[in-house]
Order: structure tokens, then C-alpha cells, then sequence
């Protein structure tokens, strides 16, 4: 995102207990003030950053409290020009009643990755793994369009 750096952290000049910030670049490889991304990225819970695209115009966040299958959820947020759209949920095809973060698309667009601490056979409760599934799925159910998965 031309050098723009996004993250979380819970800091006091935040909007809530968690936020995404964002420390745009100067163009001179530093950066300029740290800032809290608005709503309806940040909110007064906690929100969490997973991946943001290399063109800065797509954003997988993860939240406790925003709706969804429960525990934490995948969300997907869609920039244009310089307002970030409502998060939506990915759904149940990702999201379950367990934990889900850490989201992000593979280079190549085919499969989105994540960690989720949902259970699974011979497996203990509560392990958190990494997942992988495909993305086409997902296109055609209408939770993601194909500009989502380009760079």
C-alpha cells in the first residue's frame, strides 16, 4: 500500500480496546503519525487486524462482538477511494463457533489461510491450527467477488 504500515494494538489514543491503526508512509522511508482507522473498522470492542492486500483496497479483520458464527469471526472490509466499507462475515464456510483469525489470501488467490482453534478429529480441544481452504467456494456462494483475491 505504498508503504503504508497497518496494525492492531491496544493503545490509549484508540477508539476501544483493541484497534487498527495505520502509519502511512512518508514517501521518504519513514512514516507519519500513527492513526486509528474509523468506523466501521474500529469500534469500541476489539477489532484485529488479519491481512490487508498489497493495493490496500481489500482488509481481513477478525471480531469478538460484530456478529457471525461466534467466538471470533473473519471479516472482509472493501476500500473505495478512501472510505472502508461495513466488515462482513465470511460465513460459515470459514467461521464457526470457535475462535477464527489471522486471515489472509495466498499470493495466487486460490485458498485463504487462518488460524482457528475449532476442534477436529483425534485432535485436542481449544489447539490452535492453521487452516486452509479453497477460495472458490466463497466466490460462489457470494461472500467474496473475484477483484477480492487480486493483488
Amino acid at each position: 500500500v505504498d508503504g503504508d504500515l497497518y496494525f492492531w494494538d491496544e493503545r490509549e489514543d484508540g477508539v476501544g480496546e483493541r484497534d487498527v491503526f495505520v502509519a502511512r508512509s512518508d514517501g521518504q522511508g519513514g512514516f507519519l503519525n500513527v492513526e486509528a482507522l474509523p468506523a466501521p473498522i474500529n469500534s469500541k470492542g476489539r477489532d484485529q487486524l488479519g491481512w490487508i492486500n498489497p493495493s490496500g483496497t481489500v482488509m481481513l479483520l477478525a471480531y469478538p462482538d460484530r456478529g457471525g458464527e461466534g467466538g471470533d469471526d473473519i471479516f472482509i472490509s472493501r476500500r473505495s477511494g478512501s472510505v472502508w466499507s461495513q466488515p462482513q462475515p465470511l460465513g460459515p464456510l470459514v467461521n464457526s463457533p470457535s475462535y477464527e483469525g489471522g486471515a489472509r489470501f495466498t499470493p495466487d488467490g486460490t485458498s485463504l489461510v487462518f488460524t482457528s482453534n475449532r476442534s477436529f478429529p483425534g485432535g485436542p480441544e481449544g489447539l490452535l491450527q492453521v487452516w486452509q481452504i479453497p477460495t472458490a467456494p466463497l466466490v460462489q456462494s457470494g461472500v467474496l467477488i473475484p477483484e477480492d483475491l487480486l493483488p
